[in-house]
Order: structure tokens, then sequence, then C-alpha cells
């Protein structure tokens, strides 16, 4: 157990040569397990997503009709990301999940139907999530 213990109070330099071979061998396991743990989650987002999401700073106009209100909707907001199948935006007020959405990205004027798959609160205002209605190709 001493040994472990002068690992931990000595410098690297001072330590002797079978000490530092166990510190070089305990960080290479650290940065091994370190380096194996982020590619296995960058394979399981990759794998959990049928599309990958690109990042886009853009205002959006969005269209629904609100059912309890009983009239049509339109709100401004900010775009976050995009992917082949849907994007992620910013709105001030929520959208409830499940609600079919006409989407306008301005910057590009590109116009999509969509459905609202999550909305939550976020400062300020709502972070939600929609799925095109159609992907194109």
């Amino acid at each position: 157990m001493r040994f472990f213990a002068d690992l931990l109070e000595r410098p690297f330099t001072g330590m002797r040569l079978e000490q530092q071979i166990v510190v070089i061998f305990i960080l290479a396991l650290c940065i091994s397990a370190t380096v194996g743990a982020i590619a296995w989650t960058v394979r399981r987002i990759k794998h959990l997503r049928a599309h990958w999401r690109h990042p886009l700073s853009s205002a959006v106009e969005v269209h629904w009709w609100d059912e309890q209100k009983g009239d049509n909707k339109e709100s401004q907001g900010w775009c976050r990301d995009i992917s082949k199948g849907g994007l992620k935006m910013q709105l001030r007020e929520p959208i409830p999940p499940g609600t079919s959405v006409r989407v306008r990205i301005i910057d590009s004027g590109i116009t999509r139907l969509a459905s609202v798959r999550y909305c939550t609160p976020s400062r300020p205002g709502f972070i939600i999530g929609i799925q095109f209605h159609e992907v194109s190709s």
C-alpha cells in the first residue's frame, strides 16, 4: 500500500523506475478507457439517429392550428439545428407535441410540413423538435 501512497506524494521525476512505469501504465489505461467510452457514445448516438444534425442559426416562421382556441396561430423564432428528417427550434410560445405545423426557414426560403415531436421549456421560451412529414432525397 505504501507503494501507491508514494506515487501520490512525490513528483514523477523523483520516483523509482518501477513507480514511473506503474504511473504510465495507469495513465494509459485511463486514457484508453476514456477514448473508448467517447467512441462508443458517438457510435451509439449515430446509431439511434436516423439523420445526422447540422447546426443552423436562422429565423423561422411557424404556422399551426390551435385546437384549444380554434384558430390559426403563427410564431417566429430561431432554428438551432437541422437534419434531413427534422429540425430543432426555439420559440416564445409552446406548441403541443403531435401538432401539425408548416415551418419556413427565412434565410433559405425552405418551407416544410412537419409534426411537433417534443416541446420543452427553455429560457427564453421553448425548445421544439419537429419531424418533417416527408423526407427529401
